[in-house]
């Protein structure tokens, strides 16, 4: 069974174009669905796969999709095709493979496409990822050692590449506080384990 790919998309450029577009999504036009099947409503239609939600915005249009696998630009090179005044800005993730990435398609052609790791994603795009980070970056250094001293990094499993920011911080003599974390990311461990050997050896 194909794991679900959810799709985000960005809809930008004539204002004509836009309000005909959404209008047709909103409708569910067989004239555009038919052509387009992405944009089937999933619960309207009963379907696994399509739309789940839509927007019109004061300067674009937003959809979220669900997929199998990853979004096919083909499908999306089409619609510029018919809306060739129209750009549109595509980001997916699958979790469950790793799989995270991005298009843009405008005039009937792809000009932008590219694969990122889980860690690039969240960097852009996960709200509480930069906000956790940036909090372990810039708390008080005796609030950080309180609370990081003590953070189970099981927590969530996104956070853990979020070690590294940990180790970072840390300053070299309070590298032993840490000595029985463990570390989820091979990266952070790496670095960890580094930093206390040369610290053991310099005392």
């Amino acid at each position: 069974m194909a794991n679900i790919c959810t799709v985000y998309t960005t809809i930008t450029g004539d204002k004509a174009s836009l309000d005909e577009l959404y209008d047709m999504i909103h409708a569910q036009s067989n004239m555009l669905t038919r052509k387009h099947p992405m944009l089937l409503d999933a619960e309207t239609h009963k379907i696994e796969f399509g739309l789940c939600c839509h927007q019109r915005n004061a300067d674009d249009i937003t959809l979220t999709q669900s997929c199998r696998w990853s979004p096919r630009k083909e499908d999306y090179i089409d619609l510029s095709d018919d809306y060739p005044m129209l750009t549109i800005i595509v980001t997916y993730e699958e979790s469950a493979n790793q799989l995270y990435g991005g298009f843009m398609v405008t005039g009937g052609s792809c000009t932008e496409s590219y694969e990122i790791t889980e860690e690039q994603w969240l960097e852009r795009h996960d709200d509480d990822y930069r906000a956790e980070k940036k909090r372990i970056e810039e708390l008080p250094y005796e609030e950080f050692l309180e609370e990081y001293t003590e953070w189970d990094v099981y927590d969530d499993p996104k956070y853990a590449y979020l070690g590294k920011a940990i180790v970072k911080r840390i300053k070299d003599t309070d590298l032993p506080l840490f000595i029985n974390v463990e570390w989820m990311n091979d990266e952070a461990d790496r670095q960890y384990k580094n930093r206390y050997s040369v610290q053991q050896e310099a005392l």
